[in-house]
């Protein structure tokens, strides 16, 4: 009998749940390839301005392999000087600092 209560105590143990903020690291966390940049534009005023900077914006974050490490070390893989920090915020945004052109000061709401 103490066998099965000792089994179930350590199962409970082992079961551990990672708690939400936890899995929203660990789905961020590895390395990523960026295709192209999505910009959500709501106004005509928002498509003049982004017309005139498309190229130069795609240019620095389209077609770029990132990193994002367990230790918050954000990396642009092709520019490996440019190491910068990455933290989240209430699991709704990333924030990049510090990485080198075109994620000087970079944040994401997801």
């Amino acid at each position: 009998m103490r066998i099965i209560v000792f089994l179930f105590v350590l199962f409970s143990f082992s079961c551990k749940s990672v708690s939400k903020e936890q899995q929203f690291i660990n789905n961020i966390t590895g390395e990523w390839l960026v295709l192209y940049p999505d910009h959500q534009l709501k106004n005509e005023k928002q498509r003049k301005l982004y017309g005139k900077i498309h190229d130069s914006i795609v240019s620095l974050k389209g077609l770029k392999l990132v990193s994002f490490a367990e230790n918050r070390i954000f990396r642009q893989v092709d520019n490996p000087s440019s190491n910068g920090r990455w933290d989240t915020k209430a699991m709704t945004d990333v924030n990049i600092s510090e990485a080198g052109e075109g994620f000087e000061n970079y944040k994401q709401y997801l």
